[in-house]
């Protein structure tokens, strides 16, 4: 009686350990296929940014070094550095919208506020 306990307990981890195995590999591939979509579209983000200002170009780049540089000292995780990595390119992304703001106003509104 006892053997069969056993055997039904090892045959329930076995099963438990495919199921777990045919699981995990789609969700890993999916995450890592977001996630590398998700750094492409920050990427075109941060280009666009300096595209629209190009007397800040690399800007980004150089906060995002800096950034990392100072969360490596402070010994901060990987998944951390990544995040703050992010954050680090996009912290100018206000300025895709103010940029759009000033160029759909019309020429008059923009001369008083230049006081003209």
């Amino acid at each position: 009686m006892l053997g069969r306990i056993f055997r039904l307990v090892s045959y329930f981890v076995v099963l438990q350990g495919i199921v777990y195995r045919s699981i995990r590999e789609p969700i890993d591939s999916l995450y890592n296929r977001i996630s590398k979509t998700q750094e492409e579209l920050i990427a075109i983000m941060s280009e666009t940014t300096e595209i629209k200002d190009p007397y800040t170009a690399g800007h980004q780049k150089r906060v995002a070094i800096l950034a990392d540089e100072i969360a490596r000292k402070m010994r901060l995780s990987q998944d951390d550095r990544n995040v703050l990595s992010l954050a680090s390119r996009l912290h100018d992304i206000g300025k895709l919208c103010s940029y759009l703001q000033i160029y759909s106003t019309n020429p008059e509104s923009l001369m008083r506020l230049n006081g003209r």
